[in-house]
């Protein structure tokens, strides 16, 4: 069912101009022109998420603007990356507890049904693991995808957000997965259904996407079905 009120995106004057409007009443959906030259992207929400449409005028980052709007989340693109400057100790903590995280899904592997299983119960995990010391602070959110339409258009199971906080600076990193399950770690990524179609679809959308690969033995992660080699996570 369409939704009552979305918002516009218009490229104006070399700015982002927003646009609320509800649909008029007696119709059962909206009327959408991609070809509109200003357009950038219309946003409806849907349930506890909200849906996207490209407009003409769309590019990667009026899109991550017009998000960013649509959420109210306010950023300062001049904030350089200052995670390099992370102690070893502070690492290390943030290290151990993805691994207690793993550990505990491991030794619970024969009760899960199949990877939206696991992938749930690792969003749920990863949300507890906070360090806090010497004036940073690290945190992780996650979020999972609905098999239709999300995973089917964008490729990802799992979303991840790095939320740093360092001297009154605030970092957020954020990376997607695509995540399979096997027995045993596989020889050759390019032999796991699918997933090259959906690491293409990821890519289309952000570089920092990654494949995970649960197994009863470790989860692996790499960044290609082809010219990388599996890492264990750990």
């Amino acid at each position: 069912m369409a939704a009552e009120e979305r918002i516009e995106y218009h490229w104006i004057e070399n700015r982002l101009v927003q646009r609320r409007l509800t649909r008029p009443v007696g119709t059962k959906a909206w009327r959408f022109n991609r070809k509109t030259s200003t357009l950038v992207a219309t946003v409806e929400p849907r349930n506890r998420s909200f849906f996207l449409l490209e407009g003409g005028a769309a590019t990667p980052e009026r899109l991550v603007d017009s998000v960013r709007s649509y959420k109210r989340v306010l950023v300062d693109d001049s904030t350089l990356d200052y995670t390099g400057s992370m102690p070893i100790a502070i690492r290390e903590e943030f290290r151990a507890g993805l691994n207690n995280v793993i550990s505990s899904a491991l030794k619970q592997w024969d009760t899960f049904a199949d990877e939206p299983d696991i992938t749930g119960y690792f969003k749920g995990k990863l949300h507890g693991i906070v360090v806090e010391r010497d004036g940073w602070r690290i945190s992780m959110r996650a979020w999972t995808y609905d098999r239709n339409p999300k995973e089917k258009l964008l490729g990802l199971d799992l979303g991840i957000i790095f939320d740093v906080v360092y001297l009154g600076k605030r970092l957020i990193k954020a990376i997607w997965y695509q995540a399979k399950i096997a027995e045993e770690e596989p020889i050759s990524l390019n032999t796991v259904p699918d997933l090259s179609e959906q690491v293409v679809r990821m890519r289309h959308h952000t570089k920092e996407s990654y494949i995970l690969i649960y197994t009863k033995e470790g989860v692996f992660t790499a960044s290609d079905v082809s010219g990388y080699k599996i890492s264990a996570v750990e």
